[in-house]
């Protein structure tokens, strides 16, 4: 049980940072002004696309690398699940 709580709260983190910048390129994009310094626009675009793409890296490597095993089934029975079970891709 802590297993798969930790993985699922680490999971939540990182999508967390996915969402977060994925909102502040939202609001980049709405209200270009927010940036300063106007030349850096794209450049601080491209910035907070390279940060979602590090956390959705990272929560890809979950899925493909990070399992555990529960008690399902008869007794004594232990079967693998992977613990990502959503979906990866970008709203």
């Amino acid at each position: 049980m802590r297993t798969e709580q930790i993985i699922t709260t680490l999971k939540n983190h990182l999508i967390s940072q996915m969402d977060k910048h994925r909102m502040n390129v939202e609001i980049m994009i709405d209200n270009p002004m927010a940036i300063h310094d106007h030349t850096a626009w794209t450049e601080g675009v491209e910035s907070e696309l390279g940060k979602m793409a590090e956390y959705h890296d990272k929560l890809e490597m979950i899925s493909k690398f990070v399992s555990y095993e529960s008690e399902k089934g008869h007794a004594n029975q232990k079967t693998k699940y992977s613990i990502f079970n959503g979906d990866s891709t970008l709203k």
